[in-house]
């Protein structure tokens, strides 16, 4: 798409991507950078305008709202280690565990691709290393769909045995039993967004470093609770 574009097959390009940059976007972005707006995901290094999500806001709400819970061990799985969505969502969480001056941590940190068969994955770790955590931020519907398939079929009580929070709020998770609580993404306001940056930068205005992220929004519902069993023993844990 990035060749198409430079041969001026057409006026723009919103480019959205779940890999991390292997090197070859930098020098083809450079070259159009105006008619070019990074959506959702980062690719570090190029000039551009670019609009995402507050990615550490919601680990870090995510964060908050479970240690409330008296949660001091959670699980994270995200996407790609190399992402900076991935990075940020975590870093969000380990803010917030910084800033409430309690003795919690992320136990588990579980990174893969942005697809249930990372999510199944996860989960079988999860539960095969016996964790202590008591809570999991999962940072994609799409992982979410494959760890709730396995914990599922592990028998796995949410929030009983673990507390969940997902992140995108995309998927119809309203209606799972229990509903499940998710950070939920502007993905509509982005979409405005970038049409509104490309448009301007097609017009000859100079947005290329214009860099925005959108706040995000902490849907509660009830696949969060107070810590009573926690993944590997199936007991009571201690808080």
């Amino acid at each position: 798409y990035l060749a198409r574009l430079s041969r001026m097959a057409v006026d723009g390009v919103i480019f959205v991507t779940n890999h991390a940059d292997d090197g070859s976007l930098a020098e083809p972005i450079a070259a159009s950078s105006r008619r070019i707006v990074i959506l959702d995901e980062d690719v570090a290094g190029v000039r551009a305008s670019k609009v995402f999500s507050d990615n550490e806001q919601g680990g870090h709400l995510a964060g908050r709202h479970l240690l409330d819970m008296g949660h001091r061990r959670i699980a994270f799985f995200g996407g790609p280690e190399a992402m900076c969505s991935t990075q940020a969502r975590l870093a969000g969480v380990r803010r917030a565990i910084a800033e409430s001056g309690e003795a919690a941590e992320v136990s588990d940190v579980y990174c893969g691709d942005y697809s249930p068969e990372h999510g199944r994955a996860c989960a079988e770790r999860l539960i095969a290393t016996r964790s202590r955590a008591t809570a999991l931020l999962v940072s994609s519907d799409q992982i979410m769909i494959g760890a709730l398939e396995i914990f599922r079929r592990a028998g796995l009580r949410i929030p009983a045995q673990l507390s969940v929070i997902g992140f995108d709020d995309i998927a119809p998770f309203l209606l799972f039993d229990p509903p499940l609580t998710s950070i939920r993404q502007p993905v509509e306001a982005m979409g405005r967004r970038a049409v509104d940056l490309l448009v301007r930068g097609l017009k000859g205005e100079d947005v290329d470093d214009v860099v925005e992220h959108l706040p995000v929004e902490l849907v509660l519902r009830e696949s969060v609770g107070r810590p009573a069993t926690d993944v590997r023993r199936g007991k009571a844990a201690a808080s």
